[in-house]
């Protein structure tokens, strides 16, 4: 709800220039979840990322190596749910 107080504004020009209510709520979801699935690809490659510096820089770890922490698997499961957590959120 605190969303639709903050786009106050601009649902009143959406509704003005004769967007149904509908619609609006669209535009809200659709950019609630494209910016969850940003955040989540953002993060899982920073993440990956992080892991193949801290390996490089620390092999006494003995992590296994970074490359392989790639699953696509999880890879699938971090971008269907970001989106959907970032709608319920929103």
């Amino acid at each position: 709800m605190s969303n639709v107080r903050e786009r106050a504004t601009e649902i009143s020009i959406l509704r003005a220039i004769g967007v149904r209510a509908r619609s609006v709520v669209r535009v809200f979801i659709t950019r609630a979840m494209i910016t969850g699935l940003l955040g989540a690809a953002i993060g899982y490659a920073a993440g990956l990322a992080v892991a193949v510096i801290v390996e490089s820089l620390s092999p006494s770890l003995r992590v296994d190596s970074a490359a392989a922490l790639f699953e696509p698997r999880l890879l699938a499961i971090v971008l269907a749910a970001a989106p959907l957590l970032a709608m319920l959120a929103s």
